[in-house]
């Protein structure tokens, strides 16, 4: 019989939604997003985790694969034969108390899902209009986009959250689903109560 498999979360999106929220939200009722005694620097601190709600060891590990395979978070291919990370999700995870959930948020967990598929048990999927992510891209990414550019980077990615979802349909990990307006007026009381509440420890590797 294996062992009691630790609840992790992943949240995901199209560029420029507000995961963060969620992020944040789960972890104030209990949620781990930085690991225990993690120390972080101020540029860290400041635009990944207070901002974004990222733990900015996750997004090392995607820069990682993303350097390897010369390509940037808005190539609209996803990254290949590339080497397994390391550190990588497994040492990552190791790092944080089994006691309580981990929550993992970053769009671009979706054009790599292969490699935290095996860890994570929840997904969070915020669904976003493509203005959402033009906006994002335009602001934040290259002011100098066209439509067709950011429309190609949001299909993309909304192809690859479809792929996360089939990947959960009839399996024992949960997934939820809430909509980005949603997310801009913190409304999502019901669903943190939704997802901490489906922490029974049934699940087992």
């Amino acid at each position: 019989m294996g062992r009691v498999k630790q609840q992790v979360i992943g949240v995901v999106s199209v560029p420029g939604a507000w995961t963060n929220i969620i992020g944040k939200q789960l972890e104030g009722r209990g949620g781990q997003i930085l690991w225990p005694g993690q120390t972080l620097l101020p540029i860290d601190l400041e635009a990944s985790y207070t901002h974004n709600g990222e733990n900015p060891e996750v997004m090392r590990i995607h820069d990682l694969i993303l350097e390897e395979c010369n390509q940037t978070r808005y190539s609209t291919s996803l990254p290949s034969f590339f080497s397994f990370p390391f550190p990588g999700p497994e040492h990552f995870l190791a790092k944080f108390s089994s006691a309580r959930p981990v929550v993992v948020v970053d769009p671009f967990i979706c054009l790599v899902w292969d490699i935290w598929r095996p860890y994570v048990t929840d997904v969070v999927i915020v669904n976003a209009e493509e203005d959402v992510t033009s906006h994002f891209l335009r602001n934040y990414v290259d002011v100098n986009m066209t439509d067709e550019d950011c429309r190609e980077i949001f299909d993309f990615y909304s192809l690859q959250l479809q792929k996360v979802e089939y990947s959960f349909i009839g399996k024992s990990n949960r997934l939820y689903s809430v909509s980005n307006a949603v997310m801009k007026d913190n409304c999502v009381d019901e669903l943190t109560d939704s997802i901490f509440k489906a922490m029974d420890g049934t699940h087992v590797r």
